[in-house]
């Protein structure tokens, strides 16, 4: 594959590169916007998300301040699972939930983005791998996973799972 610069990118902006050029895998379809994006008009947003998704949906944060090159800020910022993408109600909560866990991560950036993904169910190994070992930077793969519980959230939220180092 072709190397593909995704510094000072958000993890939307990363995932909407990488889904052009993955083979091998699947990313899932993904809808995001800027919190400047959100406070002009919110209306605009819930249509978009009712006519995308059909079924629950998570709200991930992807602030400016995630995923930089010296840290990652993983689970700092709030990401809002099984929420109704029907539900313009449900949805909006969520939406501004993530929006308030960057006010109080200190992330005032309108630039930061909201993240909009089909919620995967009944997932079979989930995890989250690093390139670096994140507290050192030492040069190899770092793969925490976790294929006992069926959600995708046990890695992020320190709730279990094993590690993998290559």
């Amino acid at each position: 594959m072709a190397q593909i610069s995704i510094s000072h990118k958000t993890k939307a902006e990363v995932l909407s590169v990488y889904k052009e050029v993955v083979k091998e895998s699947i990313i899932d379809p993904l809808y995001f916007f800027t919190v400047a994006m959100w406070n002009r008009d919110r209306d605009a947003i819930l249509r978009d998300i009712q006519e995308r998704f059909y079924k629950k949906i998570v709200v991930r944060s992807a602030s400016v301040l995630e995923d930089q090159n010296t840290h990652s800020n993983a689970g700092k910022f709030a990401s809002i699972l099984n929420v109704m993408a029907y539900d313009k109600n449900e949805v909006q909560i969520a939406i501004n939930k993530v929006v308030a866990s960057y006010r109080k991560g200190k992330d005032l950036s309108e630039d930061s983005q909201i993240l909009i993904q089909e919620q995967l169910e009944n997932s079979i190994l989930s995890g989250v791998v690093f390139t670096a070992n994140p507290k050192n930077g030492a040069p190899y793969y770092l793969i925490n996973y976790d294929e006992e519980n069926q959600g995708t959230d046990s890695i992020t939220s320190g709730k279990g799972g094993q590690q993998l180092r290559i």
